[in-house]
This record gives C-alpha cells, sequence and structure tokens, in this order.
C-alpha cells in the first residue's frame, strides 16, 4: 500500500517527503504535487481510499469528487463534512491516527464493505449536484419572498 499525498507543494510537501525518507518510507509515500482534473480523476478511480483529514471544511469537494469517481472516503466530521458526507464515508476525528488506521484496514480487507462504501459514495455525490444546489437556493429565496417553491 502506497500513500499518495496530492496537492500539496512548498515546504510541507518537503518536509513531508523527508520524514518519509527518513523513516525508511520513500517508496511508499508520494507526493506529486497538484494534479490537473484529468490525473486527478484517474488517481481517485485508482486509489483504495481517499482520506481528508481535515479540522475543518466549508463544504468538502474533494471527499464528494472522490465518491462520484468510485473511490471510499474516510474524512473527518468538522464543518459540513459529515452533513455532506451523509453516511456515505467512515468518520473519524482528525487526530485519531488508530481510527484511521483501522478504517483504511476496514476498507482494504472488506471487500463487500468497501463495495457497499462505493455505492452509497456515488449515490451521496450524484444528489449533490450543482444543478440541486441552484434549485435549493431558489426555492430558499422564494420561500424568503413568501412564494412556495417550485
Amino acid at each position: 500500500m502506497r500513500l499518495v499525498v496530492a496537492g500539496e507543494e512548498g515546504p510541507r510537501r518537503r518536509a513531508l517527503l523527508e520524514r518519509a525518507r527518513h523513516a525508511g518510507l520513500q517508496e511508499a509515500v508520494l507526493a506529486p504535487g497538484l494534479l490537473e482534473d484529468r490525473t486527478l480523476l484517474g488517481a481517485y478511480r485508482d486509489a483504495a481510499v481517499f482520506l481528508f483529514p481535515s479540522r475543518y471544511e466549508g463544504f468538502g469537494l474533494p471527499p464528494l469528487e472522490a465518491m462520484a469517481a468510485g473511490c471510499p472516503v474516510v474524512a473527518s466530521g468538522g464543518g459540513a463534512l459529515s452533513e455532506n458526507l451523509d453516511g456515505a464515508a467512515l468518520l473519524r476525528g482528525p487526530d485519531d491516527l488508530p481510527g484511521w488506521v483501522a478504517a483504511v484496514l476496514e476498507l482494504w480487507r472488506d471487500a463487500a464493505g468497501r463495495e457497499q462504501r462505493i455505492v452509497t459514495g456515488r449515490r451521496r455525490a450524484a444528489a449533490l449536484t450543482w444543478d440541486a444546489t441552484a434549485r435549493a437556493t431558489l426555492d430558499l429565496y422564494r420561500a424568503a419572498q413568501g412564494e412556495r417553491p417550485a
């Protein structure tokens, strides 16, 4: 199993790679930096699991993108994540390292459970489209003006 940390660039990326080297894990930790959309989609599809240990998230597009691509997700529940992921992802506290390890191993070892998370994740991601968001926003504005939603 390899850990791929995408998106991180600069000093934090260099520090991560240096820590991996010191731990003898340089072959197991990859940090390719920012990925173009097509490459990112392929990375989601090829990943065994997508980890999103955010301390606070306003919405959480990356885990939804991963779920839409068929990748099971383990995320923290900060901000809007627990509501937006709505049971489709395994949630762990951002500092619960044993919990994250257990979640990854659960998805790695339990093929049926992994498949169920993929199906549930795709369903959840499909429910949170830009069109649905626009309709819900319009309905909210109409309700605020005393109109009935369409």
